[in-house]
């Protein structure tokens, strides 16, 4: 089971980092949309830059430049400036994080996974019980019935990042499979 954003588990000082830096991600990935919207497409389709100054000591793993999916970012896009807005005070300094704040917790970890939705890839803060930070690709496949070829996933050639498959099916008369990777690594 995944754990929500622990403020105790990550430390007084990670956590104000941490929320500067989702708060900036939320920043970044709202100019996107607005550039998107507009017709700026070459704007909007180039990857966010992450400074290491901005993750050192931070993250646990490695964000790889993340590109945002505009399909997602449709859905997101309320409640990524909400709760963007709920971290500002926090972000900015003008309020100091309470590691008990359970409201504040809950917003960070709504946020950080609503980013996470639209970057395709799990941000997690050094002394979190999660999967490191990277690329994710997670995939299912529900069918009554499998009469050629079916998976949760297929890739050919994965390089990096962590990879879930699942295929549930009644009846598999062809072939099917959670995972069908041709490389990993």
């Amino acid at each position: 089971m995944v754990e929500p954003f622990s403020m105790g588990a990550v430390g007084a000082v990670a956590v104000t980092e941490g929320i500067k830096f989702l708060y900036g991600q939320a920043a970044e990935v709202l100019k996107r949309w607005r550039d998107h919207k507009a017709g700026k497409v070459a704007e909007a389709q180039e990857p966010i830059q992450i400074k290491p100054a901005e993750v050192t000591g931070i993250l646990e793993g490695t964000l790889e430049a993340p590109k945002v999916d505009f399909a997602v970012l449709d859905r997101l896009h309320d409640d990524i400036r909400q709760l963007a807005g709920v971290l500002g005070s926090f972000a900015t300094g003008l309020d100091e994080p309470d590691p008990s704040d359970h409201d504040l917790a809950s917003a960070a970890d709504g946020l950080r996974r609503a980013l996470e939705a639209v970057y395709g890839q799990r941000i997690t803060f050094r002394g979190e019980n999660r999967q490191p930070s990277g690329p994710t690709v997670i995939g299912r496949a529900e069918v009554d019935k499998v009469a050629g070829d079916v998976a949760g996933v297929r890739a050919r050639i994965v390089r990096y990042g962590h990879v879930e498959g699942e295929l549930k099916a009644d009846e598999v008369a062809g072939t099917g499979s959670g995972v069908d990777v041709g490389t990993i690594g």
